[in-house]
């Protein structure tokens, strides 16, 4: 369980590192870590030019397969399915965005599985899953909600407030 526990949190530490990263390469992209829900916490929320990512990460090792809309991975507990916890986590983000005056159409869920076995990014059941390596990539070129610089900055601001002072 402990070794659980630690891959998961170094899973977290590891996507963060890549999301700064995006930030240092790429203009107005901004990263809220670990926002806290009645129960647990979004791992990462990036805002930038190309929309609003809600991000689960998942320390998960192994090959991971996708059959009939969903994720086949040994160990997968029924009542935590990933998908549905990324998805929860953007409808999450756009309710609070859109509680603060912020037309949003969507918020894109992501999952990503930096340890997984993956053979390339995927989109399944509306979650964009893919690896760690992909991912800087992915949201620099997602198609979703265009946001200039100065909606984007004021979206962040607005997460920010809600984040914890002390995440990764």
């Amino acid at each position: 369980m402990l070794e659980w526990v630690v891959r998961g949190v170094r899973a977290e530490q590891s996507v963060a590192r890549a999301l700064r990263r995006l930030l240092r390469a790429r203009p107005y992209f901004y990263v809220v870590n670990a926002l806290p829900l009645g129960r647990g916490d979004i791992d990462h929320i990036v805002v930038g030019p190309t929309g609003v990512f809600a991000i689960e990460t998942k320390g998960y090792t192994g090959k991971i397969t996708i059959a009939d809309g969903a994720l086949a991975r040994n160990g997968f507990h029924p009542d935590r399915d990933p998908l549905r916890q990324a998805r929860r986590a953007a409808v999450t983000v756009c309710e609070r965005l859109q509680r603060d005056g912020f037309l949003v159409r969507r918020v894109q869920p992501v999952l990503c599985l930096p340890y997984a076995d993956l053979d390339r990014p995927q989109r399944v059941r509306g979650v964009l899953v893919t690896r760690r390596e992909h991912l800087g990539y992915l949201l620099r070129h997602w198609e979703g909600q265009e946001l200039d610089e100065a909606r984007a900055a004021r979206m962040f601001i607005v997460l920010q407030r809600h984040a914890q002072p002390f995440a990764a």
